[in-house]
């Protein structure tokens, strides 16, 4: 059994999945709700059991949506987020908890239902005894009915029905699809795809005589062989006859075609394309390939490591110079590959459209205010800004000079700035910090004053690192007292502090920002030690 799923963003939702054709987090299908709620949270009973949307009637209680949240709230371990830390998840997925109980309902809970709902009005009904053997095989594998339980609950499936749910959505999916919609790629569609990914087709096709060295023909001897095959084509003779009267040194792939089939062309190696490897085409043959014309033979024989060829082009695709392609006039088999990937590619598109339409239908869905008190509502602020600056403003790849103060969740200070120069220099971006440190300064401006909060995941982690311990929460007070030697909007700070800034010009760096030229005393983050600098990069 693969681990159960472990994600926060909502965005590899039932939409995605459907349409690829991978697992997600679950459903439910209708009233049930999780079996054992007095371990999910200490919030009242009741809430859960409170109806947190609607859809097509059908009411999607607030245990179902809670069971999958609470699923992504933990690591790989099993081990629930600490507040901190799903706070900073939140924070890097650019969600809040509202959004994502929003996503987890449109998303992934509604989807199924609204596709079977939508199956059953075009006559469409799901395999059931496909979905019997793969429930039967997924308890198989788990073994007994409490780790089939552990197993469904770990992929936030509140239930067993959840489960045969979005099985049922999955089956009928590509049904309703192409009933809804025509999968016959329109003209616009062609173009376009032939434009973006035509390139990948393009080469040229060959049939070689192939002479593959063995411990029975080494390499004068195929040297031999492939002049006498090559005079006898020069000579006027047919390069298929040549090669059959010779195949009996191809490979042993080549001669099992041959055998199965006399009338195979044991000569044709396919098409060379811009991705083919060396596996399938030594350089050897690909430099004689690229310089003949469709018709011509190549006109000494080719050596590779592996064996001696005799090539002859046989067929070539390019696009025209504007990137478009003459459907018409292109190979039979180059026309055939290009058309079953254009197939695939609006069928996707056509499903991704159909969910879309689903997700977006306020209609069919009706979500109900999310209410207090769930245990994944987080509410912390990890950045918060004291003080708005005036000046410059920080971006990835600037060179900053900060203030700060370090604590941990106990009040007590593990570093400060005031213990070294007075400030710190780096540049943002690069490495020398922590990686909360180094993410949380973006968007800082000179003169400004921010807090922030680092959970351990970007700052030292399970390791301990001088005064912190391991798995600490950081503290860290941040002020801004340049970018790129632009002090402007900090120099009553700077004053205040007692620093001589005087040799820290701002220096143009050609993009409309600037940079230091100072040799700046600051502390070297990336070379002190966590003892005495908290913020220095861990490695």
């Amino acid at each position: 059994m693969r681990k159960p799923t472990r994600l926060l963003s909502t965005l590899t939702g039932f939409a995605l999945a459907a349409v690829v054709g991978v697992s997600l987090f679950g459903c439910n299908g209708g009233n049930d709700t999780y079996t054992d709620i007095s371990k999910m949270t200490s919030v009242d009973d009741a809430t859960y059991t409170n109806v947190a949307a609607t859809v097509d009637g059908v009411e999607i209680k607030e245990a179902d949506v809670t069971t999958m949240i609470e699923n992504m709230r933990k690591d790989t371990d099993g081990n629930i987020f600490s507040d901190v830390e799903w706070a900073g998840k939140l924070q890097d997925a650019k969600t809040t908890p509202a959004q994502l109980r929003e996503g987890v309902i449109r998303n992934t809970l509604s989807t199924p239902i609204l596709i079977l709902n939508d199956a059953a009005a075009l006559g469409i009904s799901p395999d059931e005894s496909v979905i019997d053997e793969q429930i039967t095989q997924s308890k198989n594998q788990t073994g007994d009915p409490k780790a089939w339980r552990d197993y469904l609950h770990g992929e936030g499936f509140a239930t067993e029905k959840a489960y045969r749910t979005l099985l049922e959505a999955q089956n009928v999916f590509t049904q309703v699809v192409s009933n809804k919609f025509s999968l016959e790629p329109t003209e616009d569609e062609t173009l376009e795809f032939i434009s973006t990914y035509g390139s990948y087709f393009e080469g040229k096709r060959s049939s070689a005589i192939v002479f593959t060295l063995s411990d029975t023909l080494l390499i004068d001897e195929a040297r031999t062989l492939a002049n006498e095959a090559l005079n006898r084509i020069k000579a006027g003779e047919d390069f298929d006859t040549v090669a059959a009267d010779f195949a009996s040194y191809a490979s042993a792939k080549a001669q099992a075609a041959l055998a199965a089939d006399p009338t195979s062309k044991i000569a044709d190696m396919g098409w060379m394309t811009s991705s083919s490897s060396t596996s399938d085409f030594p350089d050897a043959y690909k430099n004689a390939l690229n310089s003949l014309e469709v018709g011509q033979v190549y006109d000494t024989i080719v050596e590779s490591d592996t064996a001696v060829y005799v090539i002859k082009c046989t067929d070539s695709f390019h696009l025209n110079a504007d990137g478009t392609a003459n459907m018409d006039t292109m190979p039979a088999d180059v026309h055939s590959k290009i058309m079953d990937y254009l197939a695939q590619n609006v069928s996707k598109s056509r499903a991704e459209e159909y969910i879309t339409n689903l997700t977006s239908d306020d209609t069919r869905i009706v979500i109900n205010d999310m209410p207090a008190g769930l245990p994944y509502d987080s509410t912390m602020q990890l950045i918060t800004d004291d003080v708005a600056g005036t000046g410059a403003e920080v971006k990835s790849g600037d060179t900053i000079r900060v203030t700060y103060v370090g604590t941990l969740d106990d009040g007590t200070v593990f570093d400060q700035s005031a213990n070294h120069d007075g400030y710190m220099e780096f540049t943002v971006g690069s490495g020398q910090m922590i990686k909360g440190f180094d993410e949380d300064v973006v968007g800082m401006k000179v003169g400004g004053q921010r807090t922030i909060i680092i959970p351990p995941s970007k700052g030292y982690g399970s390791e301990a690192s001088g005064a912190i311990p391991a798995n600490s929460t950081l503290h860290f007070t941040i002020q801004l007292l340049s970018v790129n030697g632009d002090i402007t909007g900090a120099e009553s700070i700077i004053s205040s502090l007692g620093l001589d800034f005087s040799n820290l010009t701002p220096t143009s760096t050609g993009d409309g920002s600037t940079d230091s030229s100072s040799n700046s005393s600051a502390t070297d983050t990336s070379a002190t030690d966590a003892s005495s600098n908290g913020t220095s990069n861990t490695n």
